[in-house]
């Protein structure tokens, strides 16, 4: 029985040495993959703030359209419509949804 027991140790011995290499290997893995992939939590983040605030989109689509090549006066005019356009849009979403709280 002894030797079986030693057998057992060893193989045991072995087993933990392997699952120490393999541990090693995918924290090294881990981390190269966390580097690579950094941008996609970031675009998860946003497209949660833009889940979370459907007014911002409205917002960004409205500035978008209205951004033309001109003067500094008509992108100052552009702004404040589009700031009226937020507004409104704002205050229509809570109208309508008034599960939301702000």
């Amino acid at each position: 029985m002894s030797t079986r027991k030693q057998y057992l140790q060893r193989h045991r011995e072995t087993l933990v040495l392997q699952a120490t290499v393999q541990r090693n290997e995918l924290s090294t893995i881990a981390t190269h993959l966390q580097t690579q992939l950094q941008w996609v939590d970031r675009v998860y983040a946003v497209g949660q703030a833009l889940r979370a605030h459907p007014s911002l989109v409205v917002a960004t689509g409205t500035l978008l359209v209205f951004a033309t090549r001109s003067n500094r006066l008509h992108r100052i005019g552009q702004l404040v419509r589009a700031w009226g356009i937020f507004s409104m849009v704002r205050y229509q979403y809570a109208r309508f949804w008034p599960f939301r709280t702000r």
